[in-house]
């Protein structure tokens, strides 16, 4: 059969009547020259109507570019199956070719889809160098890691038009960060924020709470270390140990239900393992860290009477939850 030998796909190869079995051919290799492969075929799309949706839900058009595939690190909750581990480029010339052809159908902001856009420095400095040379003037939001940002990096970023970078700190634990298998610090995680700040992006930082493995403490230490953050946005959410995740199979004997596809793991905050802390005590946490993040905010992060008793009152409350 012709589809046997088309690498990379699944089929129902027919036995009978009422009889088929289904057929998974042979892995395809990854592309190596991502340069070669052809631009989405926007022009498809009916993208009158998502401007129009962007305009009124952000007060901007933007719609996404991805300019690197993949990503070479091993956190344990992460299921980076999709490109299987490989990080591959493409060419800033490349990149922007394509950034182009968006703006040119009204796009007015770029949002990269990379999993780890900073990850190399002369890609990221060769990538604002292109758009600076192109005279182009849009608005970009990236993916970033915390050890690959300085105030060089962060400068040139917002030179070339980013306003927002966000980061996966997870914890503000370094035990539970090297139980993460993440590769970075918390000072590592500090100094990149606040480099990113200083440039005057907006920034925006991810959490995990309540990790298997995490202590009361180390949920303290997680929740006053974001906190202390000069952050635009926080994320704060459970632990999800996704099938094909080192997490999933460190649990899997704890596991009470089976994550579901399409399920919404950063709306919902489902716990699906058997935890050391229960579930109130998860939320509570998690509202604990988004009110004090908020409060702060609102004190433009100066020391606030507000935000001392909101502090310490959930402290104790945190305390006396199991």
């Amino acid at each position: 059969m012709l589809w046997a030998g088309v690498p990379g796909i699944a089929y129902r190869k027919k036995l009978g009547v009422d009889q088929d079995e289904p057929v998974i051919t042979p892995a395809r290799p990854f592309e190596q020259e991502l340069d070669s492969i052809p631009f989405p075929a926007r022009e498809l799309l009916p993208n009158a109507d998502y401007i129009q949706f962007g305009k009124k839900k952000y007060g901007y058009s933007i719609t996404t570019v991805m300019s690197t595939r993949g990503c070479p690190f091993r956190c344990e909750f992460c299921s980076n199956v999709v490109f299987g581990g490989s990080y591959r480029e493409r060419s800033p010339s490349n990149v922007v070719d394509e950034i182009e052809e968006a703006l040119k159908l009204g796009y007015e902001r770029i949002s990269f889809a990379d999993d780890v856009f900073t990850l190399k420095r002369s890609r990221v400095l060769g990538l604002c160098e292109e758009i600076e040379r192109r005279g182009l003037h849009f608005a970009w939001e990236c993916l970033g890691r915390v050890d690959a940002m300085d105030d060089a990096i962060a400068g040139a970023m917002k030179k070339a038009g980013c306003y927002r970078v966000y980061f996966g700190v997870e914890s503000g634990s370094d035990e539970t960060l090297r139980l993460m298998n993440k590769k970075i610090t918390t000072e590592e995680a500090r100094t990149a924020v606040e480099a990113a700040h200083r440039a005057g992006l907006e920034v925006g930082a991810f959490f995990i709470l309540f990790y298997p493995g995490d202590t009361e403490d180390t949920v303290m230490e997680t929740l006053k270390f974001a906190a202390s953050l000069p952050l635009d946005y926080l994320g704060l959410t459970l632990p999800y140990p996704l099938p094909g995740t080192a997490l999933y199979t460190r649990v899997k004997k704890r596991i009470t239900r089976e994550w579901h596809p399409g399920e919404s793991v950063f709306g919902s905050h489902s716990l699906i393992f058997s935890s050391e802390f229960s579930a109130t005590k998860m939320w509570f946490g998690i509202l604990k860290g988004q009110g004090l993040f908020r409060l702060k905010k609102l004190s433009g992060g100066k020391p606030s009477p507000l935000v001392s008793i909101f502090d310490r009152t959930t402290d104790v409350v945190f305390g006396l939850l199991k």
